[in-house]
């Protein structure tokens, strides 16, 4: 393994030292994003990318994509960085008041309307480039959901990689009730519905053009971090070794069939 993996939270994704700090970047994050997009250098009259590696960690609640963010950080002596986190400080920024979560996916939801579905990305782009300088040369976000997200990230960034993680459902709802308690399979089945369909998240685990690597996370905690590390030292290094992986779905399945499956 390599160095110490910064974690997601206040002193890690963002390194602020107190609250203040986290909702004046954040807010300064957002102000600037389109200003920051026009000031990036220009080749051939198209925006030069910040070179980085980024890469995407995708799935349903409970698939494993911050735990797979972590272990690649720290793989690669990189940083790991949670997308919720950020839209939970931007809106903290925004109105002085702490989260819960029906106002916070109400607020988000009402941004993506107004600003565009990559609205939350193109300011976390800003957030981990400041001045176009990246956080570090190995990012790794966890999160993403919807393809205008994963979009604003190619537009930034040199290289990025999109994983889906890829979990058996009554495997992820057992871990969401062992993590959040009290958890109703109604709400299970909503959250799942929204993200597939109102947020396009299927096309991650559908469409090629949209992911790079489907990685499996159903049983054993090892061979999940060994298929993480595999895939991420082959793309930091500079696809040197190719990675054994493959698709958990065949050819042919529809949309719909394969939803039964996450």
């Amino acid at each position: 393994m390599g160095g110490t993996t910064q974690s997601s939270g206040f002193e890690g994704a963002y390194e602020l030292r107190n609250f203040e700090q986290t909702t004046m970047n954040v807010q300064q994050s957002q102000d600037e994003t389109s200003v920051e997009i026009e000031q990036i250098q220009t080749v051939n009259g198209e925006p030069s990318k910040i070179d980085a590696n980024v890469f995407l960690f995708i799935g349903l609640p409970g698939t494993g994509k911050t735990y797979a963010a972590e272990v690649a950080a720290e793989t690669l002596d990189g940083t790991s960085h949670e997308f919720s986190d950020y839209v939970r400080y931007a809106y903290e920024a925004e109105t002085g008041g702490e989260t819960d979560d029906n106002s916070l996916g109400e607020w988000a939801a009402q941004k993506k309307a107004e600003e565009g579905a990559d609205h939350f990305a193109r300011g976390l782009c800003t957030s981990l480039s400041q001045g176009g300088i990246p956080r570090s040369k190995n990012m790794c976000v966890a999160g993403v959901r919807s393809p205008e997200e994963a979009e604003a990230f190619r537009e930034r960034f040199t290289n990025v990689t999109a994983v889906s993680i890829w979990t058996l459902p009554d495997i992820r709802y057992d871990r969401l009730e062992e993590r959040e308690g009290d958890y109703s399979y109604t709400t299970f089945h909503e959250r799942k519905q929204r993200e597939l369909w109102e947020w396009n998240c299927i096309k991650f685990f559908t469409d090629d053009d949209y992911y790079d690597y489907i990685i499996p996370n159903n049983f054993e905690k090892d061979l999940f971090e060994n298929k993480v590390n595999s895939v991420c030292n082959f793309v930091a290094d500079g696809f040197e070794y190719e990675p054994y992986t493959e698709d958990p779905f065949p050819d042919g399945l529809s949309s719909q069939h394969i939803a039964q499956y996450l």
